[in-house]
């Protein structure tokens, strides 16, 4: 077991996700930044869909009544083993009876812990992620909180100190998020599409799992409303107040506003950890170029997965 000393700000349990019920009205859910969710899980041995701790701003106090091994992949932060620091990505083990602290994040505001085995925790619709808003998955379908105890698995030990290749590492600093063209994007005046490309957007402090909000009026108020039609993770929608929408993984199935835009998929991940007060801007990129970076993307993972 592992019981839940200090819960940190916003602590869930997710996996890649719930797939196929979309059309029902529930969201993929999932973890917000796919790739290092996935490589926290590939430091462990463990497989790519299991359970992980998904930690955001500040970190938990966890403690370890068995021993297992641990990763932390994802946004930086002081993590301390029984008052020692430990380094993010790479494997650690820990010893029965044993204290994992986490600190507040930076570079980044999203951390990923796999723990050998991963943590069991309650499936719905075939995915044990957390989904809040309907109290799916997790321990209780909720963040955590001060006492939870999470069952693990501790039949995976290794006396071998394993770390990420540092060109499997990814920084999360400035640069543009690349996007496809919705399907309202020829609506926008040509001004409007070069001031979207143009400008420095900063992430709202509004912004949750559901959705990243945009500081930065795009447009003065339009009628940008649409018979309500299908949104997915990295849409862009546009309200009629001007400000961007970013939609993420649990968020809502269909949207009444423009869809201006798409993020592309890899890119997903990087706009996961950013923080409320970053400034983010955007680039056009074709489709062929999308799928480019998707297929580069899945090899360095099939690299590390193997």
């Amino acid at each position: 077991m592992i019981e839940v000393r200090k819960p940190g700000l916003f602590t869930t349990i997710q996996d890649l996700g719930r797939t196929g019920y979309r059309k029902y009205g529930i969201p993929w859910s999932g973890v917000m930044d796919k790739y290092s969710a996935l490589m926290a899980n590939s430091l462990v041995k463990n497989k790519p869909d299991a359970s992980i701790i998904e930690i955001t701003h500040s970190g938990p106090e966890l403690w370890f009544e068995d021993r297992a091994s641990i990763a932390l992949v994802g946004a930086e932060a002081e993590a301390k083993l029984n008052g020692h620091s430990i380094s993010m990505n790479a494997c650690h083990n820990v010893s029965s009876e044993s204290l994992l602290s986490i600190g507040a994040l930076s570079e980044g505001c999203r951390l990923y812990l796999a723990v050998n085995g991963g943590i069991e925790a309650r499936s719905h619709f075939g995915s044990s992620s957390t989904y809040i808003s309907a109290k799916l998955g997790g321990i209780h379908g909720d963040k955590l909180k001060k006492g939870d105890l999470l069952k693990i698995d501790s039949n995976f030990w290794t006396d071998k100190y394993c770390t990420l290749p540092e060109h499997l590492i990814k920084h999360f600093n400035s640069r543009s998020i690349r996007f496809t063209t919705g399907p309202e994007w020829d609506k926008l005046k040509v001004k409007q599409k070069e001031a979207f490309e143009k400008m420095k957007f900063k992430v709202s402090p509004e912004s949750n799992r559901m959705g990243i909000r945009l500081q930065g009026e795009l447009t003065n108020k339009i009628n940008s409303q649409i018979i309500s039609s299908t949104v997915f993770p990295g849409t862009v929608q546009l309200p009629p107040g001007g400000f961007p929408i970013i939609s993420m993984n649990d968020g809502q199935t269909t949207g009444g506003y423009w869809r201006i835009a798409s993020v592309i998929s890899i890119d997903l991940d990087y706009l996961a950890q950013q923080s409320p007060g970053n400034t983010v801007t955007f680039k056009k990129v074709e489709m062929d170029e999308a799928i480019e970076l998707m297929r580069y993307q899945e090899k360095l993972l099939l690299e590390q997965l193997r």
